[in-house]
């Protein structure tokens, strides 16, 4: 790698945490994002264009890592499979946010911990510690008592919602 990029790598700690400070901010306006525009484009147009836009981004990334670097980075099997997964969570968020109100789908969301500590135990084989079955157990009584109310909500946007805690 170049000067940049040891430079880069020395404060990479530091950016990956802005970035994921910044990626909540900006997935937290997601259902502001959409409800905005739902009058004007399906949800099927809003997941084409939103797909466009984090495709560019990823590329122009890729694009400037390439360059930083010198080399292309190459996608294994773990990084396309993630990949699906996090593109089937983007589906499924505007899916379950055209049928379901934006608190049910964030709600739902909260569950994640369940779906990560069951994976990493099941794949992984790392024990589930006690901080992470503290917020397994608080996750299921706030989404329990708060969801009391979905006998009538629509079950496929529901359906999505679980699902994007099982991928996320």
């Amino acid at each position: 790698c170049t000067r940049w990029a040891v430079v880069a790598m020395r404060c990479s700690e530091t950016i990956a945490s802005l970035l994921v400070l910044l990626s909540g901010v900006i997935f937290s306006f997601g259902p502001l994002f959409f409800r905005s525009t739902s009058g004007d484009a399906t949800a099927w147009q809003y997941v084409f264009w939103r797909f466009l836009g984090l495709g560019l981004v990823a590329s122009l990334g890729l694009f400037a890592l390439a360059l930083l670097c010198r080399r292309r980075p190459r996608p294994g099997w773990r990084d396309v499979g993630g990949g699906l997964m996090m593109s089937s969570c983007n589906v499924c968020f505007i899916v379950a946010l055209d049928r379901v109100d934006a608190a049910t789908v964030l709600l739902l969301q909260s569950l994640a911990p369940w779906s990560a500590a069951l994976l990493a135990w099941g794949l992984l084989r790392e024990p589930v510690d006690r901080h992470t079955s503290m917020t397994m157990v608080l996750a299921t009584a706030g989404v329990a008592i708060m969801g009391t109310e979905w006998s009538t909500a629509d079950a496929v946007g529901l359906g999505a919602a679980i699902t994007i805690a099982l991928l996320l």
